[in-house]
């Protein structure tokens, strides 16, 4: 069974606050975290982002 690690992030300067919590397995890269995150806050705030 594959390890997961869960984030909980938040967007810092919005009212009402902006998070989300996230599941990444623990081999994740740290690119690959990055492209999670950035997914999940941009897609909150109606944002899109083509991630390369």
């Amino acid at each position: 069974m594959e390890r997961i690690d869960r984030f909980q992030i938040q967007l810092v300067d919005f009212e009402p606050a902006i998070w989300r919590r996230i599941a990444v397995p623990v081999t994740i890269s740290l690119k690959g975290l990055h492209d999670v995150i950035l997914a999940a806050q941009l897609q909150e705030i109606g944002l899109s982002t083509k991630l390369r």
